[in-house]
Parts: structure tokens; C-alpha cells; sequence
């Protein structure tokens, strides 16, 4: 059932898209695990794609993949935006599963989240503000994407002082921790450390399995091409959206972003089996597009208001000595404004109005359309 911007339908699995990490030590076996894990999701390698941050290390599995997999190296500097930029050439370019291997660099990397609050010129709290503002545009791009994600994130065990013999001592904890934000557990599905060799832990706190999960995951000795296959079908849910399907949602939403124009055009083109996938979804495609189109229309009257504020000739007449706009063009604060003056009854009235509207709506209106209305209610019109 489809009402406006929402598609009400029975809840299955089928469409959602999981976000994996691994975290742990160095030679846990996180980049190894993480490609076995995304061959098993994705039978075609031309679907499954390696993000790698590590200078190149991707590239050495190449040959331990059966298949093996498209490759693309991430540069620094590893800020939010290049990340979001990243996923979007990723789903772009239509894979189905993406590793990004490594996850840290966005943190602690050059030009990430730590980078970022050490050079903004704020201290103590203030300097948080801006890059966990980006960090958070990151994750909710993530909880739309269209793929599978795989992260791999480094860990390290803290220090921790403590009394030896009488002396107090800086001691390497036994637990690993991820070097990344604590709150992005949160918006992911599954969390394992690796120890080695395929080998994972998953139990609170170490790992997070949703409920629904733990049957695959307490079925799962080693994460390989085998465990891949089994997060697949269980992702599935016995009804499969394919790859072609997936690309199709996202043109269409990219077309909607551009405005109802680009949207009818690109509709117009698409074939009959196109239109009968994206018929649920018609009506959000529609509201999307009105939205853009809404938002290019108010930043059309922002340049346009700036302009007028540029040009020193405004400043003798702010409100617009150029008459009053036709009712076509306004928008709807002013047409609302227009209205209300010209239900009006007397010319206090009317200055009453005049009065009560902001002042971008009057220089909209222009000055013409308060003479005018006088001129109405003094039966001089």
C-alpha cells in the first residue's frame, strides 16, 4: 500500500543491506576475512570491490580470492566528505559489496575526524563540533547505501595504570579496542573481533549480533567464502532484488534529485518492466522531485535577492519601485502577503498588512503593489 512518501508493505529481508565490521590487531586476518566474506555474498567478481586505504596492501590478496575482485585505492586526505564521495562511486559504479579496508584512517588518519578537531583554531569540547558533524553526514549516508559494507578498523589495547609491588605501573590490557568513534557500533549490523586466521569472536562486549542474526553467526566457525554465502541467504530472505534492480532505485532517486523536468523525462524513456519495479515507489520519486525543485526555486530568490542587495541603486528604494509582481511569480509567503492585502478594506488595513510582512517579502511585492492596494481601497484604481 503506497501512500505519498511511503511505501507500507510486509516486512521481509529482501532489500536491506548489511554493515560489517571487523576490527582487531595487526595479522588478525581482518582484510583476508573480509574478502572471502564478500566473495561468498557475491558470486560475480565484477560485483565486489576492495576500498583500500593501505596504501596499496589491498592488492596482495589478489590471487587468495577465488575470482578475485576489482580494486580501487582511497588517497589521503581521508576526510568524511571523500568517504561519503567514495560510497557514492561505489554504488555509482554498480557493486553489489564493497570492502574499505581500512575504516581507521577516517578517524585517525590525515585529514580525518582527529586531524580535523587538532587544526580548526578551537579548543576543549568546541573542537568536536565540526567533525563529528561530518562524521555524522558519513553515517547516515551509510544508512542509505545500496550495497553491502564490509569495514575493517584497527584496534590497539589501551594502558592502564596499576599497583606492582607497591609501584604503580603502566600495564597493556588484555581487551582490544577499535580506534574508531564508540558510537558507530550502533548504526551497524555486525561486529566481530578477529583473532587470526578467520577465527572471530562475537559474544557482548566484544562483538554485536542482533537476535535475528545469531543462528547464522553461532553456525559459523571461520569466516570465509562459506559464511558469506549463508549471510546472503539469510539477508535474502527467499526474495531476491538483483544488482540491475538496486542501480534502477538509485538512477531514479539521482533523476528525482534533479527536479520533476529531469524525472518525467527520464521516466518517459524507461520501459514498461522499469515502470511496473518502480511503481511503489512512484510517489516518493514524485515528492523528492518537488522537493528539489522547491529548493532550487529558493535559492533562485536568494540570488536574486542578493543581487538586488549588490546593486547601490536598490538602496533608494529597498521595496522595489519596479510595481508590483504578477501573482505567477511570487513566491508563497509573498502571494500569501498579496492576498491579505487585497482582502483588505481600508487603506489602514492595507498598511496594517504591509506592516506585519518580513521584509524580503516586501521587497518581492515591491512598492507598487502597496500603491496600488491603496489606490484600491480609495477607490482611485
Amino acid at each position: 500500500m503506497t501512500m505519498g512518501i511511503l511505501n507500507f508493505q510486509p516486512a521481509t529481508r529482501a532489500g536491506a543491506r548489511l554493515l560489517i565490521q571487523f576490527y582487531g590487531g595487526s595479522e588478525s586476518g581482518k582484510t583476508l576475512s573480509a574478502l572471502k566474506l564478500m566473495a561468498g555474498m557475491e558470486a560475480d567478481p565484477s560485483k565486489r570491490v576492495l576500498i583500500d586505504t593501505e596504501a596499496g596492501r589491498g592488492r596482495l590478496y589478489c590471487d587468495a580470492i577465488a575470482g578475485g575482485y576489482v580494486y580501487a585505492e582511497l588517497t589521503p586526505p581521508f576526510s568524511p566528505e571523500r568517504y561519503i564521495a567514495a560510497l557514492d562511486e561505489v554504488e555509482k559504479a554498480g557493486f553489489t559489496v564493497a570492502v574499505f579496508d581500512s575504516l581507521s584512517h577516517l578517524w585517525g588518519g590525515d585529514g580525518g575526524v582527529l586531524d580535523i578537531a587538532d587544526n580548526n583554531g578551537s579548543k576543549g569540547v568546541a573542537k568536536w563540533k565540526d567533525p563529528k558533524a561530518r562524521l555524522e553526514k558519513v553515517k547516515r549516508r551509510l544508512l542509505t547505501s545500496r550495497c553491502h559494507l564490509i569495514f575493517c578498523t584497527r584496534a590497539k589495547q589501551p594502558m592502564k595504570e596499576v599497583e606492582v609491588n607497591g609501584r604503580k605501573e603502566w600495564v597493556r590490557q588484555d581487551e582490544w579496542v577499535e580506534q574508531f568513534d564508540k558510537s558507530w557500533r550502533f548504526e551497524l549490523t555486525l561486529v566481530l573481533q578477529m583473532v587470526g586466521r578467520g577465527h572471530f569472536l562475537h559474544e557482548y562486549p566484544k562483538g554485536k549480533v542482533p537476535d535475528a542474526l545469531k543462528p547464522i553467526v553461532e553456525g559459523i566457525d571461520l569466516i570465509n567464502e562459506d559464511a558469506g554465502r549463508k549471510l546472503a541467504a539469510w539477508v535474502s530472505g527467499g526474495e531476491i532484488i538483483t544488482p540491475a534492480q538496486q542501480a534502477l532505485r538509485v538512477q531514479a532517486e539521482e533523476e528525482a534529485r534533479k527536479g520533476r523536468a529531469a524525472l518525467t523525462a527520464w521516466w518517459k524513456v524507461q520501459t514498461k518492466d522499469t515502470h511496473a519495479f518502480l511503481r511503489t515507489v512512484s510517489e516518493n520519486l514524485g515528492s523528492i522531485a518537488r522537493s528539489a525543485d522547491e529548493e532550487r526555486e529558493r535559492l533562485d530568490r536568494l540570488r536574486q535577492q542578493q543581487e538586488r542587495d549588490a546593486d547601490p541603486q536598490s538602496l533608494s528604494d529597498p521595496f522595489g519601485a519596479g510595481g508590483m509582481q504578477k501573482i505567477g511569480t511570487l513566491s508563497s509567503e509573498a502571494a500569501a502577503g498579496l492576498a491579505q492585502m487585497q482582502a483588505a478594506a481600508t487603506e489602514a488595513e492595507v498598511d496594517a498588512v504591509w506592516e506585519a510582512l518580513d521584509l524580503e517579502v516586501c521587497r518581492e511585492l515591491g512598492s507598487g503593489a502597496l500603491d496600488e492596494q491603496r489606490a484600491r481601497v480609495n477607490g482611485e484604481g
